[in-house]
């Protein structure tokens, strides 16, 4: 699945996470409370959608305010990750591995969409965060002619 932006209605359970909003359409929300446990993990607990309060208050956030919090889980997460290598690749020196990460708040389809328009994007200029960032342009491909970017072929 390509990374898009979160959308309202998706979550990411074990084994596998979402990224920055994949399409209503292409996704079926998970309830926090039927994460999946694989063999070699617990169940998943979630730590931006926890509540069906919090998932009904994350919808009606401000898109500054959605856009602030993913940029903060995002380098979190990027922590843990890092720490996670960390832990992997030097136990000894590393003895905590990191922690799960957590969901990205969602964007509704109508402003996702708005991201398409570059001046919509560049009125958020320090909150576009990694994922946002990379489906923007991935879209920006798509609508391009494929002479256009001739080394992605």
């Amino acid at each position: 699945m390509a990374d898009t932006p979160e959308t309202s209605q998706t979550l990411a359970t074990a084994g596998s996470s979402q990224t920055a909003a994949t399409p209503l359409s292409q996704t079926a929300a998970t309830p926090p409370s039927q994460t999946v446990a694989t063999p070699d993990s617990p169940p998943r607990i979630p730590r931006t959608h926890t509540s069906p309060a919090i998932i009904k208050m994350l919808k009606t956030l401000p898109l500054v305010s959605i856009l602030q919090m993913n940029k903060e889980i995002e380098e979190k997460n990027a922590v843990r990750s890092r720490k996670t290598f960390n832990h992997l690749f030097d136990p000894t020196a590393h003895t905590v591995p990191g922690s799960d990460e957590a969901s990205l708040v969602s964007l509704d389809d109508a402003d996702l969409n708005r991201f398409r328009i570059p001046s919509f994007a560049a009125s958020f200029p320090n909150l576009i965060y990694a994922k946002l960032a990379k489906w923007i342009a991935d879209e920006e491909i798509k609508e391009k002619p494929a002479l256009a970017f001739p080394q992605l072929l």
